[in-house]
């Protein structure tokens, strides 16, 4: 049997209590979120041949169900080696055997009792499976097959499933597995036993689970220890300190407790003995609890008379309810009276002292934080807060805080051209992203920018210059030409990317490209020889713009004539001479766009502007 023994020393109404046990005797706590054992590869201990599985177990769940069902033990694929028990619903078990071809065998059985120590045996013998319940049969089904895989774990305080597992609210113990089918006899001994004969025929694992402390600080423990040698079990998510998730006293016999009060006389404890002093005695009815367990009885025994001889110095804050539940206000010394053990009265002495709750408002103005002076909080939005502290009377002081946090921030988007500064003038930047700056605001305090810049780039600004006609090379702007010696003033009408110039100075072109960038090109010098050209106002040139043919009318015959086509950045696309012509045709083979045609002839020259289209 596996229980202790306690004796008593007493004197007076003082006494020490000594407690003697031989063996640890555990069980296994098992907290229904994550905890549980997995014994690798025991399915080989049981393929091929007869099996069986036995343990103890104390559920707690009162409503298990779908997806949440809690796993005991046992071994489960879903595939080709389920062999297992698990909590169905509040008093019902589910037992399953599904063999290596994937044929289903299920028992339901409802006999189960929450919150006290069950037994189960599940056994095969290659016909039959049956289950056993506090060692007394009471279901089979007919089942064929066997389970040949090799590699599947043992699960105990859990089966594996999808999502989520199946885990146990309970304890566990003595969890056996066989590899030899279990008879009636056999469950009937284990039960009756309380414990497992490790020398039984055909017992191949054996998890009692007797390590550690109970309820204590176990954390250095990692293996369920089996205790035939064989495996050890691993365990997983156990706390492993305190009174869950944890190892726990062996409990499958029953303990109770009684406590019992005397102003005089004797007190009879449950097996006879005649008790007359006050002490802790303890008594062991064997097989007295179920299963031949035994029933150990504590009582709690005080003997005496009404003593006055406790003093308490309590602090009440507003009001104080004394033991017996009076009810006091103001500080001063009272006396109290309760009930004690066997009808014998405790009187208290209590020197009261009674304080106030207080409480008051700080009000607090701060660019980027306030910190309360306990330091307990820190606060970086404005608003209303609370902090309750301890005053010197012992009772509560309640501050509220108006804080006000004066930082700003405030976002903008911006577009620039090339570069842009920001407000504070401390950062320039000529790449889009990102960007924070921080200026004061009204207050002060810093007021923070994020800034979404976006760079644009300005347009080209190159100018090609044959003789007196300057020419811009950029694309898909617009233009105006300006008069660098007269303070780069506008020319009216000079809008094009061509500008010849009728007298000589210094010229620039302003450009606009169209996502509204502006730049202005340096100024060019232009010499005048010849201010007006005669020549080139009798040419004419058409269609303009043209597809790439053109026709030349020189308005009078000319011996020699030089004819050049250039595009926008002075590359030669064309030239060709002509003897004694006044009119050609010109057929180009050239991409849309912008070029100029220079006609030469002797001392006279021309040029052309010409716009090809697609």
């Amino acid at each position: 049997m596996k229980h202790f023994y306690l004796r008593l020393l007493s004197t007076g109404l003082l006494f020490c209590c000594f407690l003697f046990q031989t063996t640890a005797q555990n069980a296994l706590d098992f907290d229904g979120i994550n905890n549980y054992v997995s014994v690798p590869n025991a399915s080989a201990q049981i393929a091929n041949g007869n099996m069986a599985i036995s343990f103890w177990v104390y559920p707690r769940n009162t409503a298990p169900g779908y997806p949440n069902f809690d796993g005991m033990v046992g071994f489960r694929n879903d595939s080709n080696a389920d062999f297992y028990i698990l909590h169905l619903n509040a008093t019902s078990v589910e037992a399953r055997f599904k063999n290596s071809n994937g044929v289903d065998h299920d028992i339901v059985y409802g006999g189960l009792v929450l919150n006290t120590w069950n037994h189960f045996a599940y056994t095969y013998d290659g016909t039959t499976a049956r289950l056993y319940h506090n060692g007394v049969f009471v279901s089979s089904v007919a089942a064929t097959g066997t389970i040949t895989n090799t590699n599947a774990a043992l699960s105990i305080g859990y089966l594996p499933f999808s999502s989520p597992n199946f885990y146990l609210d309970g304890k566990l113990d003595d969890v056996c597995l066989w590899n030899k089918n279990l008879s009636a006899s056999d469950v009937s001994t284990l039960y009756n036993a309380c414990s497992v004969d490790l020398n039984s025929t055909g017992l191949a694992l054996c998890y009692e689970f007797n390590q550690g402390t109970s309820g204590g600080n176990n954390i250095g423990i990692t293996s369920a220890t089996d205790s035939k040698g064989n495996i050890d079990g691993t365990m997983n998510n156990f706390s492993l300190t305190g009174a869950t998730s944890n190892f726990t006293a062996y409990s499958k016999n029953a303990f109770s407790s009684q406590t019992a009060g005397l102003c005089g006389g004797s007190f009879t404890s449950p097996t006879g003995n005649i008790l007359t002093s006050t002490g802790t005695y303890l008594d062991t009815i064997v097989g007295g609890s179920f299963a031949g367990c035994d029933s150990i009885i504590t009582t709690n025994l005080v003997v005496g008379a009404n003593s006055n001889s406790t003093t308490i110095n309590p602090i009440g804050c507003g009001s104080y309810t004394s033991p017996s539940g009076n009810i006091w206000t103001t500080s001063g010394n009272y006396v109290d009276t309760i009930a004690g053990y066997g009808g014998c009265d405790s009187i208290i002495t209590i020197n009261l002292s009674i304080g106030n709750p207080t409480s008051n408002t700080i009000t607090a103005v701060e660019c980027a934080s306030y910190t309360t002076q306990s330091g307990n909080y820190t606060w970086t939005s404005t608003g209303i807060y609370t902090e309750t502290l301890t005053n010197a009377e012992g009772c509560d002081s309640t501050i509220t805080y108006d804080v006000t946090i004066n930082n700003t921030t405030a976002t903008i988007n911006v577009t620039a051209c090339g570069s842009y500064t920001s407000p504070s003038g401390n950062f320039t930047w000529t790449v889009g992203d990102s960007y924070l700056d921080k200026i004061p605001n009204s207050v002060g305090c810093d007021s923070v920018i994020i800034i979404n810049l976006t760079i644009k780039p300005f347009p080209i600004t190159n100018v090609n210059q044959n003789n007196n006609m300057l020419t811009s090379t950029a694309i898909s702007s617009t233009y105006q030409w300006l008069d660098c010696d007269n303070g780069n003033a506008p020319i009216a009408g000079a809008t094009n990317p061509s500008f010849t110039a009728t007298v000589s100075g210094h010229y620039a072109v302003e450009v606009t490209s169209n996502d509204g960038c502006i730049d202005t090109s340096a100024c060019k010098e232009v010499i005048m020889v010849n201010t007006i050209n005669v020549f080139e106002n009798a040419i004419q040139m058409f269609p303009n713009p043209s597809q790439g043919l053109v026709q030349v009318d020189l308005s009078q015959m000319y011996q020699e004539v030089e004819i050049s086509v250039m595009d926008a950045v002075g590359k030669v696309i064309f030239n060709k001479n002509y003897d004694h012509i006044d009119k050609t045709a010109l057929n180009l083979d050239a991409d849309h766009g912008v070029y100029f045609v220079k006609i030469t002839s002797g001392e006279e020259s021309a040029v052309l502007k010409l716009l090809i289209t697609e």
